[in-house]
């Protein structure tokens, strides 16, 4: 068993046509967004498949902190994987066309 130590809800805001688009009503990365390459390609990506009002929730069981320092002292293949910090993760947010509903940032 496991706390959540960090989570963040978002619901998209505007439309998209394409393959896909509003498909979802919510997507989950739990454990997943440090270790995505390109952050905000893959955020764009995620509010287009949502349907209005859809969710996004991003969600680690370890803190920013407990990431950075596991991923550096686990292999050389993750030790850049971390969380962007707050400003800069409600930057990629805003960008990709999110609405920030709560944020719970450790």
């Amino acid at each position: 068993m496991f706390e959540v130590l960090q989570t963040i809800e978002f619901t998209r805001k505007f439309e998209v046509n394409g393959l896909w688009a509003y498909y979802f009503y919510a997507i989950t990365c739990l454990g997943l967004f440090p270790h995505i390459e390109n952050k905000q390609r893959a955020l764009f990506k995620m509010n287009r498949t949502l349907k209005l009002g859809g969710k996004l929730i991003v969600a680690h069981a370890l803190s920013s902190h407990e990431i950075k320092v596991h991923h550096h002292n686990v292999s050389s293949a993750v030790a850049n994987d971390v969380m962007p910090d707050e400003k800069e993760m409600k930057q990629l947010l805003k960008s990709a066309g999110f609405v920030i509903h709560h944020f719970n940032g450790n």
